[in-house]
């Protein structure tokens, strides 16, 4: 058992007390952002501007990892068939969130509109808890012509227990992670997508 004394003692001697150690504080100015549009009542707290450079606020601000430090290289078996899937009818509302998407991606060169294409799929709709449109591609065509990745994965909970004892635990999400690993320049086409509106491939 330990007395208030020996308890006084390691309280003196924690790194914050021995160093003299004081919280840091921001003497910049605070910005609150949305973490979504449509939920403006979930915000978080810039305080170190200075670094405002690394946060992504929309697909033109995502250049994309360096293609020295990784890319996506797809490993497409010859003896497929190349599949052109049949194009999908969707809702109004559903055509204007993928119209929007496809504009913005555009716009922000992580796709581009290509013709004669031999790989075809075709994009799928996800409703967010927001309300909005998630646009996804549908690549089980593609999937059946590539040989099963068995790289391991890490072990979340793993990960999760590391860091108990920590003051902060912080996540960290990425806008679009899908298209921050640039594709290997042969395997662009083969991850073309179809619209109501034309052929688009990403980069």
């Amino acid at each position: 058992m330990s007395t208030k004394g020996e308890a006084q003692q390691q309280d003196d001697n924690s790194p914050r007390e021995r160093e003299n150690l004081k919280r840091p504080v921001s003497h910049e100015e605070i910005v609150k952002v949305p973490f979504a549009e449509g939920e403006l009542e979930k915000t978080f707290r810039i305080g170190t501007m200075k670094y405002r450079d690394i946060f992504a606020w929309g697909p033109e601000d995502m250049p994309g990892i360096n293609i020295s430090v990784a890319w996506d290289k797809l490993h497409v078996d010859s003896m497929y068939v190349p599949v052109k899937q049949k194009k999908r009818i969707y809702s109004d509302e559903k055509n204007q969130a993928v119209r929007n998407e496809v504009d913005l991606l555009l716009k922000a060169g992580v796709i581009s509109e290509l013709q004669f294409l031999e790989w075809i799929a075709n994009v799928v709709l996800v409703k967010k808890p927001n309300g909005t449109w998630r646009m996804c591609r549908d690549f089980t065509s593609l999937h059946k012509a590539c040989p099963k990745d068995f790289c391991p994965l890490p072990c979340l909970a793993r990960l999760v227990d590391g860091s108990a004892g920590h003051e902060v635990f912080d996540f960290m999400d990425a806008l679009r992670g899908y298209y921050h690993i640039k594709m290997y320049p042969e395997d662009e086409e083969n991850i073309a997508f179809t619209i109501e509106y034309g052929l688009y491939c990403g980069r």
